[in-house]
């Protein structure tokens, strides 16, 4: 990725406090600016991922929606 210029990583998926929360600090570790895509993470314990999502909120980087991401997107299209 760095190779690459990568320097932000969104993070999607299943199991929001575990699997979508390690990666996601692994990201913040190496370096990476971090942004979890609260509509896109699921959990089979709403409590986790809520928590999860707060944590990542306080603590660790980004929350955002899709919505948010796609009206971005659009809007550098438009430039």
């Amino acid at each position: 990725l760095r190779a690459a210029g990568v320097t932000s990583l969104l993070f999607t998926g299943v199991n929001t406090e575990v699997v979508v929360d390690s990666s996601l600090r692994d990201g913040l570790f190496r370096g990476y600016v971090v942004t979890l895509v609260e509509d896109g993470c699921s959990s089979c314990y709403p409590a986790g991922h809520t928590t999860t999502v707060d944590t990542v909120r306080r603590n660790f980087g980004a929350v955002t929606t899709s919505a948010d991401i796609i009206e971005y997107w659009r809007s550098l299209e438009a430039r």
